[in-house]
């Protein structure tokens, strides 16, 4: 995972957060295809209240470990 965060008038202006997933991702929409060569980067986004669930529950199911 790899994260960038462009501040600007002391102001958050754009975050990036990147990672690698083998997996479905429910609900995911496509935004954005670019081939070049043999590789594929593909851009989707998915529902805010989704990923915040899913985090959730992985931190919920790491407390109990």
């Amino acid at each position: 995972m790899r994260g960038d965060t462009t501040v600007r008038d002391f102001l958050t202006a754009h975050d990036t957060v990147d990672t690698l997933v083998q997996a479905f991702i429910a609900n995911a929409e496509v935004l954005k295809t670019e081939i070049t060569g043999e590789t594929a980067h593909v851009t989707v986004g998915v529902p805010g209240m989704q990923v915040f669930g899913a985090i959730d529950e992985g931190m919920r199911r790491a407390a109990r470990q």
